[in-house]
């Protein structure tokens, strides 16, 4: 539950193309900002109290924050010379 013992917020998406990143599904259950629940089970995982948003026949595709390194571009980079500041070979060199 979210805030203090609150009602959790909860959405039901359905109406549109729903895009899951494997194929697509008829709803979308969302509580409290995560994905709970796909496809035609999704308005029973949700409360009664859900908000039902008609997408109209829109396009929907759930977000991901992609978190990933790139570690050897990064180490690669501390082999090579630091060039960018200066703007003559004379002031390298120096």
């Amino acid at each position: 539950m979210s805030g203090g013992g609150s009602r959790p917020q909860e959405t039901l998406f359905r109406g549109g193309t729903i895009w899951t990143g494997t194929g697509e599904v008829e709803a979308l259950g969302v509580r409290d900002g995560r994905i709970v629940a796909v496809g035609t089970d999704a308005a029973q995982a949700l409360s009664a109290h859900a908000q039902v948003h008609d997408l109209d026949g829109r396009f929907l595709m759930a977000g991901f924050g992609d978190g990933h390194a790139h570690p050897t571009q990064a180490g690669l980079a501390q082999l090579l010379a630091p060039v960018r500041d200066h703007d003559s070979v004379e002031s390298l060199v120096a």
